[in-house]
């Protein structure tokens, strides 16, 4: 076996001599890692326009003003697509 030394004092053990231990993963972390990939999901099936601007207005920290600027649109239609992509947000993820 290859040496390795040891965490704790330097000295040098040996690879095999080392029990390997799972990691691990409790209840929670498995429920918070379900919802992180509900909501990934999610965000993933938006249409491409409506996800852009939820990723400009909550990601990026951009006013309906800015966002409109940027994308060279009016700012009804930056909130018509923050409404509606919100909307379909919180149907893609039900009740986490």
């Amino acid at each position: 076996m290859f040496p390795a030394r040891s965490p704790l004092g330097g000295q040098f053990v040996t690879l095999g001599s080392l029990s390997p231990t799972p990691p691990v993963v409790d209840d929670e972390c498995m429920q918070l890692n379900s919802c992180r990939s509900a909501v990934l999901d999610a965000v993933e099936s938006l249409p491409a326009l409506e996800r852009e601007t939820l990723a400009l207005v909550y990601y990026r920290g951009m006013s309906c003003d800015e966002v409109a600027d940027t994308m060279q649109i009016s700012v009804a239609t930056v909130r018509d697509r923050l409404h509606e992509g919100a909307r379909r947000l919180l149907a893609g993820v039900g009740d986490l």
